[in-house]
């Protein structure tokens, strides 16, 4: 029952010679599922020398929202997504945008005629341009990340995992 259960930030040393250090437990946020900071499911560092540096950022799915912890251990909501669920987060290569798969309506399951994965882009003070970068239709989207700039022609194009074609995604099979 570890999900459904405020969800805690950690350090561990790499060398393993201790436990791991509990930095915060995460509070609770907004009004889906009453605000439970549960089902974390990605976390990054912000790049060095952005907006979004000397932050870690955590995404919980189950209140939609993402965290910023500091290296004082403040832990605090850094923002809330009305219209679905933040599944993964990544960076623009210069560092001026988070970029997070939000997921809405088919989180466990085939989902709906409105099931869809989107690409929003976040600034370093948390508001979420209302355009999105790129919209799936299904909300079968999960890891996301930008190509670096010697990765040839794809440099700073954005890469995705996706689940991919299957007969078993039920009556909404596109």
């Amino acid at each position: 029952m570890g999900v459904n259960q405020p969800h805690v930030i950690q350090a561990v040393d790499p060398r393993g010679i201790v436990d791991a250090l509990t930095i915060c437990t995460l509070p609770t946020h907004g009004t889906s599922r009453n605000g439970l900071p549960g089902g974390g499911s990605e976390a990054r560092f912000g790049p060095e020398g952005s907006g979004f540096a000397n932050r870690f950022f955590s995404v919980t799915i189950f209140n939609d929202t993402i965290y910023q912890t500091t290296a004082s251990g403040a832990c605090t909501p850094f923002v809330t997504f009305p219209n679905g669920s933040p599944w993964t987060l990544a960076f623009t290569a210069d560092g001026s945008r988070m970029l997070v798969n939000v997921r809405a309506g088919g989180q466990g399951g085939a989902g709906g005629p409105n099931a869809r994965s989107q690409i929003l882009a976040v600034a370093p003070d948390g508001t979420i341009d209302p355009n999105p970068v790129y919209v799936h239709p299904d909300a079968f989207m999960f890891d996301i990340a930008v190509a670096p700039q010697d990765f040839g022609a794809y440099a700073g194009q954005i890469f995705f995992t996706h689940r991919g074609p299957s007969d078993s995604r039920g009556p909404y099979a596109r």
